[in-house]
């Protein structure tokens, strides 16, 4: 089985503003319960969030996924087009929560999703088989930026957690040989390893599928590791 990771879009597709939303519209109150900062990461939230409305920054364009900055790195903002067809595919457990986008200066508002992962299969991860290094990743495209690559020993699932608070500013995990457990559901098509750089990981077919349909605003690289099962 061969995976990929997803991730947003910088290209000229999303417009001149990366993250492509701009924050919450004026009148949001944030310390409401089910304001978008109570929302959890990996996990189901208690109430449903307020999502109305997210604005798009000044610039960008609407594409299928829409990049934020309001929401953890396990959620992304998608339409219609894109949450039919993630149903046809294998998933882990999330959820599809309504959300608004609103452009300045118009009272017209967009109908999106947050696509919400609520769990995460780092556990899954055969760390007697696995590799590890560090490495230094910069916040956006930087020249003569130093990629340091370290080698990290890392024997658990515990191990991971304790290592990820310990990294210096700008230093993500990162595999070099990852072996899943021999129980680990392959039948996915997108899943995540919390605490490893590459956020989300898909299926072929669900790669496959996103580009015949050409939906915007994402990319999709191949994992500069082997992942095997």
């Amino acid at each position: 089985m061969k995976y990929y990771i997803l991730e947003d879009s910088t290209g000229d597709e999303i417009g001149n503003t990366y993250p492509q939303t701009d924050g919450m519209s004026n009148n949001y109150k944030f310390k409401k319960i089910d304001s978008v900062s109570n929302l959890p990461i990996l996990k189901a939230p208690k109430v449903i969030p307020d999502l109305n409305s997210v604005m798009l920054g000044k610039g960008s364009n609407l594409t299928d996924i829409v990049s934020s900055a309001l929401f953890n790195s396990y959620s992304f903002l998608v339409n219609s087009k894109l949450k039919a067809l993630m149903t046809k595919f294998n998933l882990p457990k999330h959820a599809f929560f309504e959300a608004t986008l609103l452009k300045y200066g118009s009272d017209v508002k967009e109908n999106y999703f947050l696509f919400h992962l609520q769990e995460s299969h780092s556990t899954f991860i055969d760390f007697t088989k696995s590799s590890f290094s560090t490495l230094r990743i910069p916040p956006w495209e930087l020249p003569n930026w130093d990629y340091e690559k370290t080698p990290i020993e890392i024997n658990s699932h515990d191990d991971l957690v304790i290592k990820d608070k310990e990294l210096e500013s700008f230093k993500n995990i990162v595999p070099d040989r990852l072996k899943l457990v021999d129980n680990f559901d392959h039948n996915l098509d997108l899943f995540t390893l919390r605490y490893l750089y590459g956020k989300i990981l898909i299926s072929e077919r669900l790669k496959e599928a996103l580009e015949i349909n050409k939906i915007s605003g994402f990319q999709i690289t191949k994992p500069s590791y082997e992942i095997s099962i």
